[in-house]
C-alpha cells in the first residue's frame, strides 16, 4: 500500500534496487503531420503583410520629405540641391593635410582664395 501511495518515488525501495527505474514516454496529443491553417489564419496574415507594406511606404515617404525639407534649409545636400564647387577636392585635401603635414599650406591657400572670392562677390572689405 505504501508503494502505491508513493507512485514512482517509492520505486527504489530495498526490493527493487537491482531493477531499472520506470520511465514514462511522451506521446504527442495529435499524431501525424501538422494540419493546415484555417482560412481566417490566411486572411489575418494577408492583412498583416498588407499593413506592414503600407507602413513601410508611408515611412519611406515621410523620411524623403524630411530630407528634402532639411536640404531646402541648407542643412544637408540631398536630391537636386547644388553642391558647392570643389567641395570634394577640398575634402580630399583636408585628408591629405592630416596625413602629410607639408600639404597644409596648399589647403590654407585654397581656403584663403575661397574667402577672398566670397568677399569680392558680397562687396565686403574685411
Amino acid at each position: 500500500m505504501l508503494k502505491a501511495a508513493l507512485g514512482d518515488a517509492g520505486a527504489e525501495d530495498s526490493a527493487d534496487r537491482g531493477s531499472t527505474p520506470r520511465t514514462s514516454t511522451i506521446v504527442p496529443a495529435t499524431p501525424g503531420p501538422p494540419t493546415a491553417g484555417t482560412r481566417e489564419d490566411y486572411v489575418t496574415a494577408a492583412w498583416m503583410i498588407g499593413l506592414l507594406a503600407a507602413g513601410a511606404i508611408v515611412a519611406a515617404y515621410l523620411i524623403r520629405r524630411a530630407l528634402l525639407w532639411m536640404a531646402g534649409r541648407g542643412w544637408i545636400f540631398y536630391g537636386d540641391a547644388p553642391r558647392p564647387r570643389g567641395s570634394g577636392a577640398v575634402a580630399a585635401m583636408e585628408i591629405a593635410a592630416m596625413l602629410e603635414p607639408e600639404v597644409r599650406h596648399v589647403v590654407e591657400e585654397i581656403r584663403f582664395e575661397q574667402i577672398r572670392s566670397d568677399q569680392a562677390e558680397s562687396g565686403d572689405d574685411f
